[in-house]
């Protein structure tokens, strides 16, 4: 088993947690802070490289790319590919 498996496996259950992530304090699950990370992670591909949606949601754990646009959407609002397109407009000039 992954160290990645390992955690994920460790951070399913649902007990409330507080979240370090923000200035404020927010109560909530392990599952959804694991699931808020994944969407961070899946950012930062978005930015930096061209990998597909595919592949991003594979590589974070969120399963399918539908998975991932669904997350997404729900996280920050937008769609990946969206997300994506100034980051492409600005390695192009």
């Amino acid at each position: 088993m992954g160290a990645a498996a390992r955690v994920t496996a460790s951070l399913r259950s649902s007990k409330p947690t507080m979240s370090t992530t923000r200035p404020f304090r927010t109560v909530r699950t392990r599952r959804q802070w694991l699931l808020r990370q994944r969407v961070l992670l899946s950012q930062q591909l978005l930015e930096t490289s061209d990998v597909s949606v595919d592949v991003i949601a594979t590589r974070r754990d969120l399963g399918s790319a539908a998975n991932l646009v669904l997350q997404f959407q729900r996280h920050v609002r937008i769609s990946p590919s969206a997300y994506r397109r100034p980051f492409r407009q600005a390695a192009v000039t």
